[in-house]
Parts: C-alpha cells; structure tokens; sequence
C-alpha cells in the first residue's frame, strides 16, 4: 500500500487517461457510472491540448 494513495485517486487518473485517450461523454458516463451527459461534464477531467 502506498501512504496516502487512496482508491478515488486512482479512479480519477483512469478516468483522466481515457478522457486524453480521446474518450466520449457517452463512454466517460459508462466509466464513471453518471446517469446523465451533465454529470459527466461537471466531473470531467481537464485534459490539456497539445497543439503542434
């Protein structure tokens, strides 16, 4: 066990990798469970662009 890692970490950094792996709001609501596109946009991860 790592001290002061905690299970929500974890859940938010999936979350973030799959939201920068290109995921949608519908596969982001699976994920996480929300029931609605709002709850999903609310707890989205902020995901920063790379521009080239």
């Amino acid at each position: 066990m790592i001290k002061g890692l905690h299970f929500h970490d974890l859940r938010h950094t999936g979350n973030t990798l799959a939201a920068s792996a290109g995921a949608s709001t519908r596969e982001s609501m699976a994920r996480r469970g929300h029931g609605t596109a709002r709850a999903a946009l609310i707890h989205r991860p902020r995901v920063p662009t790379v521009t080239g």
